[in-house]
C-alpha cells in the first residue's frame, strides 16, 4: 500500500521541520548559552610562548661565499649533493652542497619570459618564478623532471 503525500502533509512536514530549526536558532537567547565557566579544552592551548627579544636571530647563514638577488625556491637535487635555487626574476642556479662553496651556475635563465615586480617594464606585480620541484623519482631513467612555476606578462 502506498501513502501519496499530499500538499497539506508537505506543508505541516515543512512547518514541523522549519519550527524545529526556529527553536534550535533562539533556544541560547533565551536558555542561555550553556558554557557558563571557561575551561581550557587542551592541555597545552592555554599557555604563553616563550619571551625571546627581538636582538634574538635564530638563522644562520648557511651558504656564506654565496649570495642572490631574488631566492625563492631553495631544492636538494634527490641523490646528488647540489642545491638547485630559483629566483623571483626567472634565473635558476646550482651549486654544491657545501657550506663552504663559493660558485653558483646558472642553469636557465627565463628573466625575458617571466614577469615580475624586479623587472620594471612587466607589468606583473605578484609574479615571477614562483615555484620548482623535482620529480619524485628524479635521477632515474625517463624521471629526470623539473617542474617551474611562474606568471608571465
Amino acid at each position: 500500500m502506498k501513502t501519496k503525500i499530499t500538499s497539506k502533509k508537505y506543508i505541516k512536514y515543512a512547518l514541523g521541520i522549519l519550527s524545529v530549526c526556529l527553536f534550535m536558532s533562539f533556544a541560547p537567547m533565551f536558555l542561555g548559552p550553556g558554557l557558563t565557566d571557561a575551561e581550557p579544552f587542551e592541555k597545552f592551548v592555554d599557555v604563553n610562548f616563550q619571551d625571546v627579544s627581538v636582538s634574538y636571530d635564530p638563522y644562520e647563514v648557511a651558504y656564506e661565499g654565496v649570495t642572490y638577488d631574488w631566492p625563492l625556491t631553495f631544492n636538494a637535487v634527490p641523490g646528488q649533493d647540489r642545491i638547485v635555487v630559483g629566483q623571483l626574476n626567472g634565473e635558476i642556479y646550482w651549486m654544491e652542497d657545501d657550506p663552504s662553496v663559493v660558485n653558483k651556475t646558472l642553469i636557465v635563465d627565463f628573466s625575458d619570459e617571466i614577469g615580475d615586480a624586479v623587472t620594471p617594464d612587466i607589468e606583473v606585480w605578484d609574479g615571477g618564478l614562483l615555484g620548482l620541484a623535482f620529480h619524485p623519482d628524479f635521477g632515474t631513467t625517463g624521471k629526470n623532471y623539473v617542474y617551474i612555476y611562474y606568471t608571465t606578462d
